[in-house]
Formats: structure tokens, sequence, C-alpha cells
């Protein structure tokens, strides 16, 4: 049973290892349909020309032969596209195309170009012809996509679309990823010296630094500024420049954002060439057009140049396998109005925005895959009709979703769902600053899962997260295992979340899942209709469940709900008086009418704690929560989650969950294929 992480590297080529996860393989073909064919088209492929070749060769096959079968093998080897790969059928194509690896090939598909370096030659650097600290430092000349992309880097912020940011310059080594130099080299430095929230006539914060670091960054420009932005869990990163030298004050860009800077708030600085010492570090001067940087290892030196890597649009029944595709600029794989899109035993990673983003469609999976080092979400998926509550059949399974939200550090998490009917089964989701799973929308089923180590810079923020609606019913969280859930800060008792039904959210079933060393498990705020049943609490620092209520006139005045704000918003954009609403969630058709801001209809049952109370509950809620008699207490033995199971034995209670235990998170990495270990950087480990 996997408590954290394992680290696999790369360099070890050639390894067989058997498949993801010791499953059923039902799961893996149960969203891809292969229909009958009188026809084939195949085609070998051993690079990036042949290969965008071969799909446009077999689009038009399938294009002549509508019930034909395509199949493209990708040899060894690294595939550098100048394009993102196109895959859109015509209408009326009912065949399927295979694009797949070679037997016993790993093939790589990259956005990514190979840059050129020198020595530092002592040539002078920044406005006023600086050097780097002594070292080993290489040299880059732009070319034109390098000038292109410095030019049109933007402010990022957790508050826009996701996809839409505009990134500067990323760079890798190898696998690795290089760091723009930045004080301080990891975590955040306080906002002490803050000297103006932002919220003056020209909208710019001001900061007095470090006087020491102003010395080193007066003279410099392109500097940076990342930071939790007013809140702990609203990031943006943007430019900042000398604002006045008798404060050691910077300014950062004007902004028109809802949130003023605190003293409290955590921030870092970066492209500083003063601060480039240490091996993948870089820095990147506009003005002379050229990349400064201290090197970690020989391997070459890439630049992500593609946008997304593969687009796939209005097709139907088209298989990816064994494939690794990575070192996107945005958005590594889009999948848009698609039908019987499968995913299979790939990597998906390195990606400056998203993994994998599905818009639209039906049945598209994820199964066996690992999706790692994102600047933005893991996976996001939309699908279904909310109208109708026709379910978009989109699926992550026995998959691993790690190390994402590397640049925007909040509101980008693991999985997002949004639509009707998806699913997140059997998948490992680790290593995260802000949620795991993020969802809005009904009937999703998120289950079997193993979520830990996530929220680990943000606060006020749950490892399951849904907000502010209240017609998202028919979730079922069922038999997952949350552990390790722990902030970076204890101030509060609701910084970390293990499941957060925030702003009247509800609707859900909690249902036999393992919470774990958590500072709080579930956090109702105000929410309606959840059910939460057969659950285990162990080494939760808080009571294991919370409840507030928003009824006060206040708390509607501050989410602007009397003026018609987000809540009826989306009330008002389903038909939920109507069927099959009315039907399907009954209390909803007269919500308006029922004390609608009150937690009502909340059930906690059969669950097991080891706390002194199972509950906290807001004064004046305790009628709005039916707590039945058969939650028992018991003794934590302080020897892990297996001896908090011993200490319950005998209960008689949580035999399902106990088999949930020991069986189904084992073998989570133990069966990687070679591919996907080979191209992995994941460290999971056992505390």
């Amino acid at each position: 049973m996997w408590r954290g992480s394992l680290e696999l590297r790369g360099g070890q080529r050639g390894a067989i290892m058997r498949r993801l996860f010791i499953l059923s393989a039902m799961a893996s073909a149960a969203n891809f349909t292969v229909p009958a064919w009188s026809e084939a088209f195949s085609r070998k492929v051993d690079g990036a020309d042949s290969l965008e070749s071969a799909v446009s060769a077999a689009v038009q096959y399938l294009s002549a032969t509508p019930a034909g079968e395509a199949t493209i093998e990708l040899a060894e080897g690294s595939y550098r596209l100048q394009r993102p790969l196109r895959i859109e059928f015509p209408p009326g194509v009912t065949g399927s195309l295979k694009l797949r690896a070679a037997a016993d090939a790993k093939p790589v598909l990259l956005g990514a170009r190979l840059l050129p370096s020198v020595a530092y030659d002592g040539r002078p650097l920044g406005p006023q012809g600086g050097a780097p600290p002594s070292g080993d430092v290489r040299l880059i000349t732009f070319d034109d996509a390098l000038t292109a992309l410095s030019a049109g880097e933007q402010a990022a912020s957790s508050g826009a679309p996701p996809g839409s940011s505009r990134r500067g310059i990323i760079l890798y080594q190898g696998e690795e990823r290089l760091t723009p130099a930045r004080w301080p080299k990891s975590g955040f430095a306080v906002m002490s010296g803050l000297l103006d929230s932002g919220q003056g006539d020209d909208r710019r914060v001001k900061f007095s630094a470090p006087r020491e670091k102003f010395q080193d960054w007066k003279g410099e420009s392109g500097l940076r500024i990342g930071a939790f932005w007013g809140m702990d869990w609203h990031w943006r990163s943007d430019g900042i420049e000398l604002y006045d030298a008798s404060l050691d004050a910077f300014a950062a860009n004007p902004w028109n954002g809802p949130y003023p800077m605190r003293p409290i708030d955590r921030y870092f600085v970066e492209n500083a060439l003063s601060e480039l010492t240490a091996p993948g570090d870089f820095y990147v001067d506009r003005q002379k057009a050229l990349i400064a940087l201290r090197p970690r290892s020989e391997a070459p030196i890439e630049a992500p140049i593609v946008e997304n890597l593969l687009l796939i649009k209005n097709a139907q029944n088209v298989l990816i396998e064994g494939l690794a595709l990575e070192k996107a600029h945005g958005d590594a794989v889009k999948v848009e109005d698609s039908a019987n899109i499968a995913f299979r035993d790939c990597f998906i990673g390195r990606a400056g925005g998203r993994g994998l983003v599905v818009s639209g469609g039906e049945n598209v999976s994820l199964t066996r895959c690992v999706v790692a080092e994102t600047g933005e979400t893991g996976v996001e998926m939309k699908g279904g009709d909310r109208q109708i509550l026709k379910p978009s059949g989109h699926a992550v399974e026995e998959s691993i979703i790690a190390d994402f939200g590397q640049d925007i550090r909040s509101g980008r998490p693991g999985v997002e769902l949004d639509g009707v009917g998806q699913i997140i089964r059997r998948t490992l989701i680790t290593r995260g600053p802000h949620n795991a799973i993020r969802y809005l929308g009904n009937d999703h089923l998120i289950e079997d899962n193993e979520i830990s180590h996530v929220v680990r810079e943000t606060v006020d923020a749950g490892a399951i997260e849904t907000w502010r609606d209240w017609t998202g019913y028919g979730v079922k969280i069922v038999g997952n295992y949350i552990h390790d859930i722990r902030s970076f800060s204890d101030d509060r008792e609701w910084n970390a979340l293990g499941i957060y039904f925030d702003d009247h959210t509800g609707g859900a079933l909690v249902k036999g899942n393992i919470f774990y060393n958590l500072e709080r498990a579930i956090f109702l705020n105000s929410g309606r209709d959840t059910n939460i049943a057969g659950n285990f609490f162990c080494k939760i620092q808080n009571e294991p469940f919370w409840v507030t209520s928003r009824e006060k006139p206040g708390w509607q005045n501050l989410l602007n709900e009397e003026r018609g704000g987000l809540l009826f918003q989306r009330l008002n954009s389903v038909p939920y008086k109507s069927s099959p609403w009315k039907e399907r969630y009954p209390r909803l058709s007269d919500l308006l009418s029922d004390r609608p801001f009150a937690p009502q209809y909340n059930v906690v049952q059969r669950n097991a704690y080891t706390t002194a109370k199972i509950a906290k509950l807001e004064r004046g809620t305790e009628c709005y929560v039916e707590f039945k008699d058969d939650n028992q207490r018991f003794k934590d033995s302080g020897s892990g989650v297996e001896g908090c199971f011993r200490s319950s034995s005998g209960s008689g209670l949580f035999t399902d969950v106990t088999s949930t235990v020991k069986d189904a998170f084992r073998s989570r990495l133990g069966g990687l294929t070679a591919l996907q270990k080979e191209r992995t950087h994941l460290k999971f480990f056992r505390p």
C-alpha cells in the first residue's frame, strides 16, 4: 500500500515492467469500441515528417473507406514536431485509426527544439552590463522562435481561463526542466515590506525588497514576481521594475484584480542575473537576445516551441497507444468533439500548459497512462449534456497524475471535471500545490483512487473540491484513500481538507473512503443533501467533519447572491424543475422556497473515527445534520493506517474499507511500462 513516493528516473532503458496496475483488464477496454473492418490501411513510420504524412494518408483512406481500419506504427526514436499533429475526420467516417508504438519500441513525440550553446565569454549582460556569478555558464542566442516566445510572455493568474496564459521561454536539459534564476531558491519569502497593496490609482503593488537583494536587483530589467496574491489560494505572476531607490522598492505591473496584496502574502522574484548561482538556473536577457544558464549535465538543451503536440477533432474510434508526448509549450494533447478516443500506456507531460484537455464528445478515456510535470492542470475533461443529464462517459482509469500546477500554482488541479457522468477510477493523484480533483456538474464517479501530498502550498482548499453550485448533485466519492494532506501552515482549521464542499455545494455521496493524516477530512460549507457514510477517519488533527452555515444575510451580501451571483446563474442554467431533474434530484425543485442557504438534509452514518468528536457544527447547524447512532469512536494505535484498522477490528462495519486498503492500492507503480518508466521523474516515498 503506497503512502507516498518512490523514485523512478531515466537511464533504465530496456527495463520490462508489468502493466501499470494488477487489476481487471475489463476497465481498460470499456471506452473503446472497434468496428468490424473489411479493408485495412497500415503504415510504419520512423520520423516526424513521415508520421505527419502517414496520418494525412490514413484520414484520406478513411474518407474513401468509411468503415475501414487504419494503423500507424511508430518505430523507436524521437519525433520532433514542427507543428501539431492533427487528426480530424470528415463526416460519415465510422472506421478506426490506431496510432501506436511498434513492438518493443518507445517512440517520443516532442515539441521542443535543440538549442546550441557556447561557454560564457565575458560579454556584458543586462541593462547595466553585468556578469553572472562565477562558475560554469553557457550562452544561447535567440532565434526567431525564442524571440517570439520572449516577446509574447504575459502575466499569468489562477483566475484566468486555463490554457489562456501566454508563457515565455521554457528550457529543458535532457528530461529536467530548468528554473528561471530566482530568490529564494525554493519556497517563498513573505511580503513584509509591502508599501502599496495595489488598490491605489495606478493599481500597482509596491514593496521594499530586502536591502541586500535590492542592491543586487536594482539595475536589472526583466524581473518577474510570482506570488499568492491577496489570498493563499490565488496565484499571479507578473513583471516588476524599480520604483523608488530610496525605499529599496519595486512595483509590479498594473492589475485590476479583486484581491489587494497583504503583508503576509508569499512571493519569489525570478529572472534575476544575480541569482544565476545553481545548476539548472537560467536568465533571459531580452534586450541582448541571449539566455545565460548553468547546466545540470552534459545533456542537450531544448526549448518547447510547438504549442500543442496532438489535436484530435471531430474524430471517433481512435486509439493512441504506447507513445510519449512531451515538451509542448502549451497544452500537450487536446481532444474536441470526438467519440471513443482511447489513450493507453502513454506518457503525457512536461507541458507548459495542461497535459490532456477533453472538450465535448463522449467516451474519451485515459487508461494506464502517466500524466506528469505540467505547468497547469494535469487532465481536464468537460462533456455530457446537463440539460438532459446525459453522461459523457469520459474516464481516467488506472493512471498516475503527478507534479501538476508547476507554473500556475493554484486553480490548476490534477484532474478537473465539468459536465455529466465522468469517471476517475483506480488512479494515483499526487504532488500538487492545490487540488487533486476539482469538479462541477452531475453524476461523476470518483472511485478507488489514491490521493496524497496535495494542497501543499495553498490554504482554504481541499484535495477534492467543488464550489458555489446548488445543482451539483449525483456525484459519488467512493472507496478512495486520501492521505497526507497537509498545508504549509497550521494557523487555521480549514487550511488543508480532504473533501471541500464550498459555498452551498452538496448533493454527493461520500462513502467507504479512508482519510489518514489530514488536518480535517470533510468540510461542508453550507451544502445540502450530502450523505457521509461508512468512512474511516484516522490521525485527523481536528474533528473529521465540519459544517457551517451561510444562511445569514451578511454572507449573501459577500457572495453577491442577493444580486443574482454565481449560485443563481448556475441554478438558472439548468432545468432543475423539469424532467429528468425533478425525478433525479427531487429536493432541488423546491429549493428556493426551502431555506436555500441553509445546510439541510445532511446525514452522517456508519463512520469510524479516532478524535474526541466526529464533527464540529457551527452554532445553529445542529438541526440540519442527522447523526445516526452507528458512528463509532476507537483508539488510534499510533502504528499507521493498518494499526488504526486493527484497533477498530470487531465492529464488523468496515470490512469493505479494510479490503480497499489491503488490496486496491497495491502495485501503483510496479506496472509502469518501459516507456513510462524511462520518461518519468516521479518520486514517491514511503514515510
